[in-house]
């Protein structure tokens, strides 16, 4: 039986789920959709593209059914889909938005040096 507090902080953690995360879900749902339309396009089995892209069944399964599956059995799998230029703009080296620069340093006013001696002007 899980203790209450724990169940508390799991509900209170899936209500802090933000938009961010429910849209990077729905991108996942919607890769994972295009990427078993296009494998049915090519008349391709689940078995057969597995095979073909190094990958084992159950990732590609779990892939088109969930949109879970590692980076590197993506790209194998999209290799095999005739997809993979279609991620050579993911990080492309275009201008970042201002949001997500670095604030610039505060300037800060430095006291003048003065000779031995003398007092500051």
């Amino acid at each position: 039986m899980i203790p209450k507090l724990v169940k508390w902080e799991l509900k209170a953690h899936i209500c802090a789920m933000t938009t961010a995360d429910s849209d990077s879900e729905q991108m996942l749902i919607s890769l994972a959709a295009r990427a078993k339309a296009r494998r049915l396009a090519c008349d391709l089995t689940q078995v057969e593209l597995a095979r073909r892209a190094q990958v084992s069944l159950g990732s590609l399964k779990r892939f088109e059914q969930t949109g879970a599956v590692a980076l590197d059995s993506m790209l194998r799998i999209a290799a095999q889909l005739e997809c993979l230029d279609e991620f050579s703009g993911l990080f492309s080296t275009r201008e970042v938005p201002r949001v997500l620069l670095p604030a610039p340093p505060l300037r800060q006013r430095v006291r003048r040096r003065t000779a031995k001696g003398q007092p500051p002007d």
